[in-house]
């Protein structure tokens, strides 16, 4: 019998504009999201994925996002961690990109995240984003996805 695929997946199916009023603040990151091959997770709100299960409990994260904003300001994205049993959250990673001054006026950052986590029952992720140079409204374009997988 093969392995059971522990893990999930969310694909940004609605741009939504997330506003950035103070710099430098983390802010959610807005958007509709829908999951996919969820295996002992689930998405109690839009934009997270939640483990409910006990074992496994190391993933590895992978996410690959394009933001638009103005070029030059710095944008980061940072995975964040719901520790159920501590009640408190928990930076997992940051990546900081310089949006692109691309011709044509579509200008955007790229990000591809990597990274692992140790998830117990009912500890969840999700993404924010911080502009570190102003304010104004960031948005995260469509088709742009974050998994979960078993680390192994």
């Amino acid at each position: 019998m093969a392995r059971t695929f522990v893990g999930g997946k969310q694909v940004l199916t609605t741009e939504v504009t997330t506003p950035i009023s103070v710099a430098g603040q983390f802010e959610t990151l807005l958007g509709t999201w829908s999951t996919s091959d969820l295996q002992h997770f689930d998405s109690p709100a839009n934009g997270q994925l939640r483990h409910i299960g006990n074992n496994p409990r190391e993933y590895k994260i992978q996410s690959d996002l394009t933001i638009e904003w103005t070029a030059n300001d710095e944008i980061d994205v940072k995975i964040v961690k719901w520790d159920n049993s501590e009640s408190m959250f928990v930076d997992i990673f940051i990546q900081i990109r310089q949006v692109n001054n691309i011709v044509g006026g579509r200008d955007v950052a790229f990000y591809t995240i990597l990274s692992n986590v140790i998830l117990d029952k009912n500890d969840y992720i999700y993404l924010e984003v911080a502009n570190i140079d102003g304010t104004g409204d960031v948005t995260l374009e469509l088709d742009w996805f974050l998994q979960l997988e078993t680390r192994g």
